[in-house]
């Protein structure tokens, strides 16, 4: 193995000849398990199983035996990746408005409202919506609202005498 080139086939043992041949194989099957595999595996694509795949994902027709097609897993009309996107900007308006009350002085909870309505483009309602959410989420996986358990262990707050 002291002349492996992960990108020669010509130095690759013989499992990994075996297994990429077994990919080219099942893709011309119209079967993708041993392909997911191979990546996984972090194997080297040689060009030519990257030209079949590629021209696989392109459907060029009579080029390849098979079509390679994502398939939407929501019924949703407007996509997973637009709710996921929504769903990912609240968290990040969630923990910046939380971030920005827990550094604050009381009383500052109005300005930092208006602050995130202005920084992020939105109603203050989808503010306080994201910072509902943010914290019911903060509470269902660590138990505690507003990080006293956070405070505790990074020392920043002395544990009171029981």
């Amino acid at each position: 193995m002291d002349n492996y080139d992960p990108t020669d086939p010509r130095t690759w043992p013989d499992w990994q000849l075996d297994f990429s041949y077994r990919v080219i194989t099942d893709l011309y099957d119209g079967k993708t398990q041993s392909l997911a595999e191979y990546i996984r595996a972090g194997l080297y694509l040689d060009r030519t199983m990257a030209i079949e795949v590629a021209d696989m994902l392109d459907s060029r027709e009579g080029l390849t035996p098979c079509q390679l097609k994502a398939v939407r897993r929501t019924k949703d009309p407007r996509g997973f990746r637009e709710r996921e996107a929504e769903h990912v900007r609240r968290a990040e308006i969630g923990a910046w408005v939380d971030a920005e009350i827990r550094n604050s002085p009381r009383g500052a909870f109005a300005g930092i409202l208006e602050e995130a309505c202005e920084r992020f483009g939105v109603k203050k309602t989808t503010v306080t919506d994201a910072l509902r959410e943010h914290r019911a989420n903060l509470k269902a996986s660590h138990g505690t609202v507003h990080g006293s358990l956070f405070d505790r262990l990074s020392g920043l707050i002395e544990k009171p005498p029981n």
